[in-house]
């Protein structure tokens, strides 16, 4: 039974890794021609037969199929697991709120691993001048997390405090929401 849950778990979580890296991407704006980004488009095809029903929003940003088939795997998982005996869930109100809640702290810890990539590799870079199609990719995709900051944060030339700034309000996000999170689920 546990290997039955560890591949359905293993399987499950692949699946929504690719779909939300190319959801990502998407949104991002990512070199379409990134060796990285073709693959993942490749492997995420499902998402275009589910494009053909569901537009994109945002001239083309926001893929709402991957973000659909997204939410979809979510509540599989959850369903699945709780078929398993891993995890309880009441009712579909309870399903529904966990798999919003689990989404949003997947996303905030996508974000956190993904500003961590991106300062290991940006020393990388910048001691070994080291190129590749896996560090332009982490680098397109923390851009907009910096530029907020950016923004508002005055230049200290080569200092970079955004990445700073991001990691504690993704941290305090997190926090909030699992606050959230069981306040929602102990008033259900």
């Amino acid at each position: 039974m546990d290997i039955i849950a560890m591949i359905f778990n293993t399987v499950i979580s692949v699946a929504t890794l690719l779909l939300f890296l190319r959801f990502m991407m998407q949104l991002c704006a990512v070199d379409p021609y990134n060796p990285v980004v073709i693959s993942t488009v490749r492997v995420t095809r499902v998402a275009d037969v589910f494009a053909r029903i569901l537009p994109t929003l945002a001239t083309g940003r926001i893929h709402l199929a991957a973000l659909v088939l997204i939410v979809l795997l979510r509540l599989l998982e959850l369903s699945g697991n709780s078929m398993l005996g891993l995890v309880s869930v009441d009712g579909p109100i309870e399903l529904l709120v966990m798999t919003v809640i689990g989404l949003l702290q997947s996303f905030l810890k996508f974000c956190y691993w993904l500003i961590f990539a991106s300062i290991i590799l940006g020393w990388v870079t910048a001691f070994s001048q080291a190129q590749s199609p896996y560090i332009d990719l982490v680098r397109q995709l923390a851009e907009p997390l910096y530029t907020p900051f950016r923004k508002i944060l005055p230049d200290l030339g080569p200092i970079d405090l955004s990445p700073m700034i991001a990691f504690l309000i993704i941290i305090v996000s997190q926090r909030l929401l699992d606050h959230a999170a069981i306040t929602i689920l102990s008033a259900l």
